[in-house]
């Protein structure tokens, strides 16, 4: 069982006026609170009241209430809204014979998982009261007490009165948190100052969240292993679909692989169909950041010679960068000419394996190497040099991943 419940406060009876007729019924009121003695506030209940009569159950009734915020519930043994269980020796509550014997009352609750028995208390003489209707001699200066609630404080009709205890609400009573609770009184180490995605499975989960913000994003399911061919950059679920690992010679994002970083990236060249001819461009002038020759530097030596928007010596020939920036196909269209370096791994990885399609003849690097000389490979023996920016050569596309 969740919760202990504990009643406090003594049994209280209702006024008896003894005119021509005698209420029937006994005001029970109650606070009722958990094992750790805080007060069950606006919650509800079922109460089983018994008449025992020596030791044997004269009526039983059940009633569901419901709390205040202090915890107090009241009820009406015999009233009319009880419900009877059919247990005991009369068949109605004014059927009971209060001066045949001593009487008790046992209170039993049950909050959701059966009746817990709270005790047993012998009547004493007020309850006796209700025996009147059949006294011979009814004192009618008998005055029994009336019961009122205001606020945090419970009357008595006889000008007597008793403060409830303010009840304990736990919470976060900092107004600058983001779970700040307004009707805490008491600070329970809730307090909660990040916001953010608190489910581990969402995509944006943040571990440092304590108040989740209902900004959490479900996972996209995929390969996230860069070094696959399946590998999906937006995946960030894996659901195991990582299966064809990359290798050099793989048809893969518009060319063939000729080069692999070991962490997910590389190179590509594009198809033999893509090759072109052309000058490189810039003939008798310094092209600024254009002679960069390692590997990864290609697409930068491209940028920088398109920055500066060089004319071919020969107006009917085209420049070798102008060929690779203008290729698409047809999904890319970030390809660039490779750098010195770069030019020499497609032909050790490609041209030399019989991958490619190139063709045994001098082909265009990206690096420049003086005003009027640039580099250059030949294919058919792999040789590197400088040659005059203003001769045609073969062009292949690169770009990388």
């Amino acid at each position: 069982m969740k919760k202990t419940l504990l009643t406090l406060l003594s049994v209280l009876f209702c006024a008896i006026s003894f005119a021509q007729s005698v209420p029937q019924g006994i005001n029970y009121q109650a606070i009722a609170r958990d094992a750790s003695g805080i007060e069950l506030a606006n919650d509800t209940l079922t109460v089983q009241f018994s008449i025992i009569e020596s030791g044997t159950v004269s009526w039983q009734e059940t009633h569901t209430v419901i709390t205040n915020e202090y915890g107090l519930f009241t009820a009406i043994i015999g009233d009319t809204s009880a419900t009877s269980t059919s247990v005991g020796s009369s068949a109605t509550f004014d059927a009971i014979d209060w001066g045949a014997s001593n009487h008790s009352l046992k209170v039993e609750i049950d909050y959701v998982n059966g009746y817990v028995d709270m005790g047993t208390t012998e009547f004493m003489s007020v309850p006796y009261s209700l025996h009147a209707k059949t006294a011979a001699n009814v004192d009618p200066t008998d005055e029994l007490q009336s019961l009122s609630i205001s606020g945090d404080t419970l009357f008595i009709s006889s000008k007597n009165y008793i403060i409830l205890p303010t009840p304990t609400l736990l919470g976060c009573t900092d107004n600058a948190a983001l779970n700040f609770n307004s009707l805490a009184n008491t600070l329970d180490n809730s307090c909660c100052y990040i916001g953010g995605c608190t489910d581990p499975l969402a995509v944006n989960y943040n571990p440092n969240a304590c108040y989740d913000d209902n900004s959490c994003i479900a996972c996209v399911n995929g390969c996230m292993n860069p070094l696959y061919a399946e590998y999906n950059p937006l995946a960030t679920c894996d659901d195991s679909s990582c299966v064809n690992l990359l290798a050099i010679g793989d048809t893969y994002q518009g060319g063939i692989i000729f080069w692999l970083d070991g962490n997910g990236g590389g190179l590509i060249a594009a198809p033999s169909a893509s090759e072109g001819v052309g000058e490189w461009g810039c003939y008798g002038s310094h092209t600024q950041g254009a002679d960069m020759q390692s590997i990864g530097l290609g697409a930068q030596n491209t940028i920088n010679i398109l920055s500066a928007n060089c004319s071919p010596a020969n107006s009917s020939n085209l420049i070798a960068v102008n060929i690779c920036a203008n290729y698409t196909d047809g999904t890319y269209n970030d390809w660039f000419l490779p750098s010195k370096d770069e030019l020499n791994l497609m032909y050790s990885y490609l041209h030399q394996q019989g991958l490619g399609g190139f063709a045994n003849s001098t082909y265009w690097s990206s690096s420049s190497f003086t005003f009027i000389f640039a580099y250059r490979q030949n294919f058919s023996d792999g040789a590197q040099s400088a040659g005059y920016k203003d001769y045609n050569k073969l062009v292949r596309p690169v770009r990388a991943f």
